[in-house]
């Protein structure tokens, strides 16, 4: 199920919310939160930044169930916090959800230092960006996010055991 949910993003005709290079600001198991970095704009004194948020099961807080949110964030850099003015879901192919759309401000955020809001203050506010920083185009972002194995699929490598290691030694030793 997850490769043809990515395949049907990676095929989808780009829309305006995907027009950018997104860079990832935090990869974790629950969700992929990235900013684009093209969209940063000075705003009466303010920094305004879009940003996206891609979960890994689908969200159901709202009248419609969605996969992520597109959204306007705005900061004001010198009291160090932020607020998002407005944010758009999008489905499992990556459509927008017009209707479900909250074009209302939010209450202001106090950012603190070791957060995802300090990590996307430095981005917007100080132009901090990473060489380093993973960027591409959001369906790509999200096709990737969803395609990420299962933490039960995960195998690491593992030191064999001495007994192994010893059996391994003597059958090298013999010619």
């Amino acid at each position: 199920m997850k490769a043809l949910v990515a395949a049907v993003l990676f095929a989808a005709a780009p829309t305006a919310a995907f027009a950018g290079a997104f860079d990832v600001l935090s990869w974790k198991p629950d969700r992929l939160a990235a900013v684009e970095r093209d969209s940063v704009v000075d705003a009466d004194g303010m920094k305004r930044a879009r940003i996206t948020v891609i979960f890994a099961q689908p969200r159901t807080d709202r009248a419609q169930p969605y996969r992520g949110l597109v959204g306007l964030q705005e900061f004001d850099c010198a009291g160090a916090r932020y607020r998002t003015l407005q944010s758009t879901p999008f489905d499992d192919s990556g459509a927008m959800l017009a209707a479900a759309t909250i074009r209302e401000p939010s209450a202001w955020v106090s950012i603190t230092p070791g957060t995802l809001g300090n990590d996307e203050k430095r981005r917007v506010c100080d132009g901090e960006w990473s060489a380093r920083t993973y960027t591409t185009a959001l369906p790509v972002l999200m096709a990737a996010y969803l395609l990420r194995p299962d933490a039960a699929e995960v195998r690491t490598a593992q030191a064999p055991a001495a007994s192994e290691n010893a059996a391994e030694a003597s059958a090298a030793a013999k010619p």
